[in-house]
């Protein structure tokens, strides 16, 4: 068959006397961000502010301004964006199983131009794909800014194998990511769980090594928090790699030990309890409320309405409220976030509030959902969003 891509897109909404003209740089040189451009080159940046790096794919970067699709009939009328496009393929014949294109994309805020091409040139040699079976892909990309510190990036495509093993091990030990790994000498071993579509992508920046008959769980519960869990009492070197960290709290859940290290340096711990790790710096700080939406309401024949809600926080969630019409109806503090509830008849409005585990904690509120309910039907007919 014949295959044509128009390439990863990025788009700057533009209005004029809402946005400003933005400058576009790469490695052929700089122009205005909307001049029709087809460039060779492996970065870009606009009014070095945010760029993108690429590693992979075939070299090529397209720009030009196109007109958006909103309400007005007249295209004069229309919001329009500057489009950026990575790698784009135009009309080739492709084969069953062919790889038409293979390409990461790391991106870059406020960086230099001249930084941008150095992370290019860098990018090729410091980053590498991981081992992983048809329809997974995943990258390990290095910090060029900070030696130690790394991105781990894994999508699954299109496998009906939702879990997959990964073993991951460097010069500074085992990293520890946010699923629960066990960590034997210098080498992290995980499972990754990912629906089709699904990805993950996460800072890597503290590392574990142990004796190899005395492994060690380890996962990352929230932004610069760490719990490690010893199988016995177990010797745990840790190295912190993270510019912005300064200090490493050790706190053990037997009293043992509770005290303040640098994140500078390499620590070795006996640990014979379940212990924590807690980063601080000035990159740690959340200052970020969580995301919560409901994304279900639904009401039986029998009145009882089931309700879910979705909240994420870097920091964890620590609790998820849920009210109707004002009145707090329950609390959970485990996934998943689900309620039930059990309304009078006639018009309700809902909304969750979710409250993350940074310290000081954020708490956003979602948008409010009003719905008629109707006894006897399986789900109400009438269901609005509310700002």
């Amino acid at each position: 068959c014949r295959f044509e891509w128009t390439g990863l897109p990025i788009y700057f909404f533009v209005r004029p006397g809402l946005t400003s003209p933005r400058r576009y740089a790469d490695a052929a040189g700089s122009e205005q961000l909307g001049t029709v451009l087809q460039r060779n080159s492996r970065w870009w940046n606009v009014d070095e502010q945010i760029g993108l790096v690429i590693r992979g794919g075939n070299g090529t970067i397209d720009s030009n301004r196109q007109v958006g699709f909103n309400w007005a009939r007249t295209p004069v009328y229309r919001d329009q964006c500057d489009a950026i496009f990575v790698s784009p393929r135009d009309r080739i014949d492709v084969a069953e199983d062919d790889t038409v294109i293979d390409l990461t994309a790391m991106i870059y805020v406020g960086a230099a131009d001249k930084k941008m091409a150095e992370l290019a040139t860098a990018g090729q040699s410091s980053t590498s794909n991981l081992d992983l079976p048809g329809g997974w892909q995943g990258t390990i990309a290095a910090d060029t800014r900070v030696p130690g510190k790394r991105y781990l990036a894994v999508s699954n495509f299109d496998s009906p194998q939702l879990r997959v093993p990964l073993s991951l091990s460097f010069a500074e030990g085992g990293p520890v990511l946010a699923a629960e790994s066990v960590i034997a000498g210098d080498k992290s071993h995980v499972s990754l769980k990912l629906e089709p579509l699904q990805s993950l992508s996460e800072a890597i920046e503290l590392y574990l090594q142990t004796n190899k008959d005395r492994p060690v769980r380890a996962h990352r519960t929230g932004l610069g928090k760490y719990v490690i869990e010893p199988f016995q009492e177990s010797s745990v070197v840790v190295r912190c790699r993270s510019q912005d960290a300064e200090t490493i709290r050790v706190s053990t859940n037997d009293g043992r030990q509770d005290r303040v290290l640098s994140a500078k340096e390499r620590h070795s711990l006996m640990l014979t309890s379940t212990t924590t790790l807690t980063i601080s710096g000035p990159g740690f700080l959340d200052t970020t409320a969580p995301s919560v939406e409901i994304t279900n309401l639904d009401v039986r024949e029998d009145g009882q309405m089931r309700v879910d809600v979705s909240a994420e926080d870097q920091s964890g969630i620590e609790t998820v409220n849920l009210y109707c019409d004002g009145q707090l109806i329950a609390q959970r503090s485990v996934r998943p976030f689900s309620f039930t509830h059990f309304p009078t008849a006639g018009w309700h409005t809902f909304y969750a509030t979710a409250t993350d585990k940074s310290e000081p904690q954020n708490q956003r509120v979602s948008v409010k959902r009003t719905m008629d309910v109707v006894f006897g039907k399986a789900r109400s007919n009438r269901n609005r969003l509310q700002n």
